[in-house]
C-alpha cells in the first residue's frame, strides 16, 4: 500500500515506526515526532521541516532524505539509502549523538548546534557545507570526518580559539584537485587551533590533519633550517589516497591568539 503525507499542518507523536509507506513534507510544512522515528521499510522525502526529538533511524531495506530540513535530537543510524539532495541534517542533540550506520552517509548541509558532543562511527562525508556552531564532532582514522571537492565548512564558532565551541576532535580528510588552500576545523581539548593544506598541483589528492594538545613523540630531532620543536603542541599532516604520486603540499599551522609566549611555548 502506498500512503502519501502531505503535511501542512504540525503532525507529532512519541514514536513512528514507518513500515512501508512514503512520507513526504513539502515546502512550508512540518512534521514532529516528540520521541525516535524508525524508518523500516518505506521512504520519506522531506522537502520542509522534520523534527525528531530523539533518534532517527533509517533501515536496510529504507529511503530518506530530501531538500529540506531534519532536525535530529538523538542518534543518526542510516542502514539504508539517504538522497541528500539539498538538505540539511541538523545533529541538535544536547546530550552525546553517534552518527554512522552500516552504510557511509553523504551529506549536503550538516549542522552542528546546541553543545551535545557528536560522535561519528562510520565515516560521514560532507558534499556543500558543515556549520561549526555549538558541538564537538568526534572522530577516529576509520570513522572520520571526509569533506569531497565541494565540501567545505562554516565557521560559527570563531576558530582559531580557546575554548572552543565546535571542531572535529580526531582525524579529518579533505578531497582535493585545485591548487586552493583548504582550512581544517580540527581542535583538542576545547582547543580550535585548526591547520591548512595548499596542494601544489592540481592531482587528485585526499589529504588528512590531525591537532594534539601534546607534544610529539620526538621534539628534539628536526631538519635545517628549524631550531626547535614545540613540547606543547603538533599537527599531523598526511595524504591518505593515492597511495603514492600524490600531489605535494604545504602545511599552514594556526596558532590561538594571545595562547603562548615564545619561552612557554618552547619549554
Amino acid at each position: 500500500m502506498l500512503l502519501v503525507s502531505i503535511l501542512t499542518q504540525p503532525a507529532s507523536a512519541q514514536l513512528m515506526i514507518n513500515k512501508g509507506a512514503t512520507i513526504v513534507t513539502k515546502p512550508s510544512s512540518f512534521m514532529q515526532v516528540n520521541g525516535a522515528y524508525q524508518n523500516q521499510t518505506g521512504s520519506i522525502d522531506d522537502s520542509g521541516i522534520v523534527t525528531v526529538t530523539t533518534d532517527f533511524t533509517n533501515n536496510s531495506a529504507a529511503t530518506a532524505g530530501g531538500s529540506g530540513w531534519y532536525n535530529i535530537g538523538g542518534n543518526f543510524t542510516n542502514d539504508g539509502t539517504f538522497v541528500r539532495k539539498t538538505g540539511t541534517v541538523n545533529l541538535n542533540g544536547a546530550a552525546n549523538q553517534n552518527v554512522g550506520g552500516a552504510v557511509i552517509t553523504t551529506f549536503y548541509d550538516l549542522q552542528f548546534t546546541n553543545g551535545g558532543s557528536k560522535t561519528l562511527t562510520k565515516k560521514e562525508i560532507v558534499d556543500s557545507n558543515a556549520y561549526f556552531t555549538n558541538g564537538i564532532v568526534y572522530t577516529t582514522q576509520t570513522n572520520v570526518l571526509n569533506f569531497t571537492i565541494n565540501g567545505n565548512w562554516v565557521n560559527n564558532s570563531g576558530l582559531p580559539v580557546a575554548p572552543a565551541a565546535s571542531y572535529v576532535d580526531g582525524p579529518c580528510e579533505k578531497d582535493m584537485n585545485s591548487t586552493n588552500r583548504f582550512w581544517f576545523p580540527v581542535g583538542k581539548s576545547g582547543r580550535g587551533n585548526t591547520g591548512a593544506i595548499t596542494p601544489q598541483s592540481s592531482t587528485a589528492t585526499t589529504y588528512r590533519m590531525q591537532y594534539f594538545n601534546y607534544p610529539y613523540v620526538n621534539t628534539t630531532s628536526m631538519q635545517s633550517p628549524l631550531q626547535q620543536v614545540s613540547k606543547i603542541q603538533y599537527w599531523h599532516a598526511d595524504i591518505v589516497t593515492p597511495s603514492s604520486g600524490g600531489a605535494d603540499a604545504i602545511a599552514r599551522l594556526y596558532w590561538i591568539p594571545g595562547d603562548y609566549t615564545m619561552s612557554v611555548y618552547m619549554s
